[in-house]
């Protein structure tokens, strides 16, 4: 399940997203993951640059993640704003709390986040959208995890569209026994309001 909100104003954005995935197979769980995330930017004078405020919160059972927060404050940069084509870029600052599932301590990272953003409309309503976002450590840029989401939507109606999402995790230095890269693919009907 994956819920989003957006409102886009002329002085402001504000973006809430939230998603629980879990899978199993011969009935034996083998994915239990939830995310959320809450931004705010505030547009500067020209209205492409922007300050932005985030708060992301995960867990992944398989990579040993109980709970991790991620607050974090930067600049984004608006290249094109268009129905056509959108690109956007960003860099914060910001500090990761992580507690494990298991008996490893918990920690607190300082790390840059760079982000970005492209969305490019295909034929008709269909686009196709990529959000990449990479967490390197300050104290050691090799210890670095990335999130890379590649979407296909095309409506169906005015209210339904079919979603085809292509979700990349990797992990530089992951828990003992853990696999670097997680990837899944989604197929899903959204529904806007």
């Amino acid at each position: 399940m994956d819920l989003n909100a957006a409102r886009n104003t002329e002085k402001d954005e504000i973006n809430l997203r939230g998603n629980i995935f879990y899978s199993s197979s011969n009935n034996r769980m083998d994915s239990q993951k939830w995310y959320t995330m809450g931004r705010y930017g505030l547009k500067l004078a020209d209205k492409r640059w922007v300050n932005f405020y985030k708060l992301e919160v995960d867990h992944d059972r398989f990579a040993n993640i109980s709970v991790r927060a991620i607050p974090s404050a930067g600049f984004g940069y608006w290249f094109s704003d268009t129905p056509d084509w959108k690109a956007m870029t960003e860099l914060g600052i910001a500090m990761a709390h992580t507690d494990y599932l298991d008996t490893t301590k918990t920690t607190n990272e300082a790390m840059i986040v760079p982000r970005a953003f492209f969305d490019k409309r295909l034929f008709k309503e269909a686009h196709l959208t990529e959000d990449i976002t990479v967490y390197p450590l300050l104290k050691d840029a090799g210890d670095y995890r990335l999130h890379s989401e590649t979407v296909f939507s095309n409506p169906v109606s005015k209210q339904l569209s079919l979603r085809i999402s292509l979700i990349e995790d990797y992990n530089s230095k992951p828990s003992a026994s853990k696999k670097k890269t997680d990837s899944q693919i989604l197929s899903s009907l959204n529904y806007s309001f």
